[in-house]
C-alpha cells in the first residue's frame, strides 16, 4: 500500500491506537509472553503508536515499552503524551513519560506533521504509573509550545473514542483550534470496541475502527494547497474487515502475490512463539460453535450456559466440602465465542484472558440463594468497591453490547415490517449483504462499511 501511495504521489500513514496486551494466548500467557509478541510486532513500521489501558495493568508491560523506546525501537514514534512511569534514576525514583510526548516529522511527500499519543484518564490505582487528564494536558507549557507552529496537519492518536463517554479529545482539539482554525486535524481512537466516526468541523475527522483486530480503519482526505481558501476538505472513512480477502482486493494482489517475505517471517515467528509457550496443543475438540451474545443465557449454544452447566461444576470440585453449593461469577470474565474444532490453551486465553480466583465461604441456604438476585439488582459496585480496571472493562462491554443490540434490533424491526434496511444502506438490491458482520451507523457522511453485512444476532438476556 505504501508503494501504491508513492506511485500516486500521496502519503499513507500507519497508526496504532494501543491495547496490544490481553486478548490471545500470545500476549496473555504472562508478561514475558506479551513482551515476546511485541518484539515480533516491532518488525512492522508504524508512523505513530499510542499506549492503551491494557499496557498499564502490569507494571512490567509499561516498563518494557519505556525501555524499548529508550533503545530506539520505534524511532521516536511511540507516543505517550499523558502517561508517566516511575523508574529508578541515580538511586532515586522519578516519574517520566513512558515514551515520547509528541513527534514532529515529514511524510514521504514532504508534509509536516505534529503528532500526539493520548490515553483517556482511566484512574489507575498504581502509584508507579500515572495518567494526566487530557483536560490538564491541554494547558501544559510543553504541549502549547509543541502546537505553536502550524504543520500541514495534526495527527492525534489515542486509546479513547471520538465522542461520548470517556472521549477526552475536546480540550486538545480546542487548544489546537484556538491557534490554528483551519489546519486539518486527524484523530484515530479506540477503546470502546465499536466502529465510529465523527467530524468536529469540516477540516477534521475522528475515526474509531472497532475492537481487537477485526477492523482496519481507513481515512482519506485531500489537503489544502498553496491557494487554500479555507473551505471544507473532502474527508472520507472506510471500515475494512481484517482478512486476506479484503487485503488482497485493496492491494490489487491475489493469494499467490499478496504474501511478502516480511509477512511470512512474522507469521513464522508467531507460530514458533505459540509452540514455545505450549499454547497450541489441543485439549480436545469443541462439537459446535458457542456464542457469547447471540443467544440468551440458558440456550444450549450460549458460552455462558456452557460455563455454568458444564465447566464450573466439574472444575470447582472439592470432595471435602459437603452440602449444596452455589457458584456466583462475573459474566464479564468471558470475552469471546468458542468455535467448533480443536480447543487449545490459546483459545482458552482468548475466551478468558484474565486471572480468575474463586473464594469459598459458608452461608445459610436461605441467604445464599438471595445473594445472586441482590447482586444483579444492586450492581456489584454497590456492594463492594470495584477496581478501576473492572469499571473500565464493564463500561466497554456495555457500550459494545448496546451497539450490537441496536444493529440487530433495527434489522429485525425492518424485516418484520417488510422493509429492506440493508438494501437502503448499501444503495441497491444487488449489493444486499449475504454474510454476518457489523452494520455501522456513524456520524460521518456516506457509507463506512467496506463490505455490506447482515447484523450479527444479539440477545440482551445474558443473565
Amino acid at each position: 500500500m505504501r508503494a501504491k501511495a508513492a506511485e500516486r504521489g500521496v502519503d499513507l500513514l500507519v497508526v496504532d491506537a494501543g491495547d496490544h496486551h490481553d486478548g490471545s494466548g500470545l500476549v496473555s500467557t504472562s508478561p514475558e509472553s506479551a513482551i515476546a509478541a511485541d518484539n515480533i510486532f516491532a518488525q512492522l513500521t508504524y508512523d505513530v503508536l499510542a499506549i492503551g489501558n491494557h499496557e498499564l495493568y502490569k507494571y512490567e508491560s509499561a516498563l518494557d515499552v519505556y525501555q524499548n523506546n529508550r533503545r530506539g525501537r520505534w524511532g521516536g514514534r511511540y507516543l505517550t503524551s499523558n502517561v508517566n512511569i516511575t523508574v529508578e534514576d541515580g538511586g532515586k525514583a522519578v516519574s517520566v513519560p513512558v515514551a515520547e510526548r509528541f513527534a514532529k516529522f515529514e511524510t514521504a511527500q514532504g508534509r509536516k506533521v505534529t503528532a500526539f499519543g493520548v490515553l483517556f484518564d482511566c484512574e489507575l490505582t498504581r502509584s508507579n504509573l500515572t495518567i494526566q487528564a487530557p483536560s490538564k494536558l491541554a494547558h501544559e507549557a510543553w504541549f502549547l509550545d509543541a502546537i505553536a507552529d502550524a504543520p500541514d496537519f495534526f495527527l492525534l492518536v489515542g486509546h479513547m473514542p471520538g465522542r461520548g463517554l470517556t472521549s477526552e479529545w475536546t480540550p486538545l482539539y480546542d487548544a489546537i483550534r484556538s491557534l490554528h482554525p483551519k489546519v486539518p486535524v486527524f484523530v484515530f481512537g479506540g477503546h470502546t470496541h465499536v466502529r465510529d466516526c465523527v467530524q468536529y468541523d469540516d477540516r477534521s475527522i475522528a475515526l474509531v475502527p472497532g475492537r481487537y483486530l477485526e477492523t482496519i480503519g481507513f481515512v482519506s482526505s485531500n489537503l489544502p494547497n498553496a491557494e487554500d481558501d479555507g473551505g471544507p476538505l473532502d474527508m472520507n472513512r472506510r471500515y475494512l474487515d481484517a482478512n486476506d480477502v479484503s487485503y488482497q482486493y485493496h492491494t490489487g494482489t491475489d493469494k499467490d502475490t499478496f504474501y511478502t517475505p516480511l509477512g511470512r517471517n512474522i507469521s513464522s515467528a508467531l507460530a514458533q512463539l505459540a509452540q514455545d509457550l505450549n499454547i497450541d496443543t489441543p485439549f480436545g475438540k469443541v462439537p459446535h460453535d458457542y456464542f457469547l451474545s447471540r443467544h440468551p443465557y440458558g440456550h444450549p449454544r450460549s458460552v455462558l450456559t456452557l460455563l455454568a452447566d458444564k465447566i464450573l461444576p466439574e472444575v470447582l470440585e472439592d470432595e471435602s466440602r459437603n452440602g449444596s453449593r452455589i457458584i456466583i461469577g462475573n459474566a464479564g470474565s468471558i470475552r469471546f465465542d468458542v468455535f467448533k474444532g480443536p480447543f487449545d490453551r490459546n483459545d482458552e486465553l482468548t475466551v478468558s484472558p484474565f486471572t480468575s480466583a474463586f473464594l469459598y465461604t459458608r452461608l445459610p441456604a436461605f441467604l445464599a440463594t438471595e445473594v445472586f438476585a441482590e447482586m444483579n439488582r444492586a450492581g456489584a459496585s454497590k456492594l463492594l468497591p470495584t477496581t478501576a480496571r473492572e469499571d473500565v472493562e464493564d463500561r466497554v462491554t456495555r457500550i459494545y453490547n448496546d451497539w450490537l443490540a441496536d444493529q440487530w434490533e433495527e434489522h429485525v424491526a425492518a424485516t418484520l415490517l417488510g422493509g429492506d434496511d440493508d438494501g437502503l444502506a448499501f444503495g441497491s438490491p444487488d449489493k444486499k449483504p449475504h454474510t454476518l458482520g457489523y452494520v455501522t451507523r456513524d456520524a460521518c457522511k456516506g457509507r463506512g462499511d467496506d463490505i455490506p453485512h447482515i447484523p450479527v444476532p444479539f440477545s440482551r438476556d445474558q443473565v
